[in-house]
């Protein structure tokens, strides 16, 4: 069978079993140890399919799902430690999407209970790791020192190799999907967009410059597809434009930071005014003239720059975490 037809066929696949689940969920009482089961494998599969499609209620749907089946467990159910740990990813990623911080925080909450209650040293090590990555996402947000002393050695001790499977397994299903869908079709823009995230997540992991231009490649056919007042245009542009930004720190080439600086400027250009991703907007482009000036000592680059830091940490309908970071 071709990539194409694989990836399609673990599309219906989950398709078929979040379906399955969702009336299996519905008929046993409450705290039935069979539906708590069910429960679980339903928000992990719905994070799964989230993973291909980009389709945030899935992954809404997993978080709700997660949580009810920890609600119905009994406190020394078996494998408490499991839903534990599930609903802390779901929550992790729901962050990475939205930057809500409270998500992380209760991510990280709910991991170490997961860890407190691991019978299994292979189970305690891959939740060390899950933790080490919410640990040192949150120090990326706050700038806790202490957040980022143990998120380096809880990695010295366990590393990521499990979390690189996991991304290149997740690579290979997208690359299929974004493949087998429609030339042209809004649903094929949806994935390349997320596929794009997920290869610049593993570069920034690998350092693979592959990785990168193709997110790159990726991001520039997305927004050459999408009609002109697209929900998703200032999003998409901003991240391009962190994207090339990378890449021109590497190999300083010109063009990059030029067209870096376009993407972000049209992020701000076509964003709603008053929307609360503009901090970041603003603050991803002071990034892209701060960058060229230490490299080039733009002097007119570093105003900018920093008259762009000020703005994004003035937007007061911003994340107060992201204005801060601004600041």
């Amino acid at each position: 069978m071709s990539q194409q037809g694989e990836s399609r066929s673990l599309m219906d696949n989950l398709d078929s079993f979040i379906d399955m689940a969702r009336e299996v969920v519905e008929v046993p009482p409450p705290d039935d140890p069979d539906r708590i089961i069910w429960l679980h494998e339903l928000g992990n599969t719905l994070r799964r399919r989230f993973s291909v499609t980009g389709v945030l209620a899935d992954l809404e749907d997993s978080i709700n799902a997660g949580q009810e089946a920890i609600d119905t467990a009994p406190n020394d159910y078996i494998h408490r430690g499991a839903l534990l740990d599930s609903l802390g990813v779901h929550l992790s990623i729901r962050f990475a999407q939205i930057g809500s911080l409270p998500d992380l925080e209760r991510a990280i909450q709910v991991t170490r209970q997961a860890i407190d209650v691991a019978v299994d040293s292979d189970d305690k090590a891959f939740r060390l790791t899950h933790l080490a990555n919410h640990l040192g996402e949150r120090y990326e947000r706050t700038g806790s020192s202490i957040d980022l002393e143990e998120a380096i050695e809880l990695h010295e001790r366990y590393g990521r190799t499990g979390i690189l499977a996991e991304l290149n397994r997740v690579i290979g299903i997208c690359r299929g999907i974004t493949e087998a869908a429609a030339e042209g079709s809004s649903d094929q823009a949806l994935f390349k967009s997320n596929f794009a995230g997920h290869l610049g997540d593993r570069y920034l992991r690998t350092g693979n410059t592959n990785d990168l231009d193709e997110a790159i490649q990726l991001g520039q056919e997305v927004l050459t597809t999408l009609p002109p007042g697209h929900a998703d245009i200032p999003s998409l542009s901003s991240n391009l434009s962190i994207w090339l930004a990378k890449r021109y720190i590497r190999n300083r080439e010109t063009r990059d930071v030029e067209e870096a600086i376009k993407m972000g400027h049209q992020s701000l250009a076509v964003s709603q005014p008053g929307k609360p991703s503009l901090a970041q907007y603003m603050s991803n482009l002071a990034d892209c003239y701060w960058n060229r000036h230490t490299l080039t000592n733009c002097m007119d680059d570093f105003d900018t720059a920093v008259d762009l830091y000020e703005s994004a940490m003035n937007h007061h309908n911003s994340n107060i975490q992201t204005r801060i970071a601004a600041g």
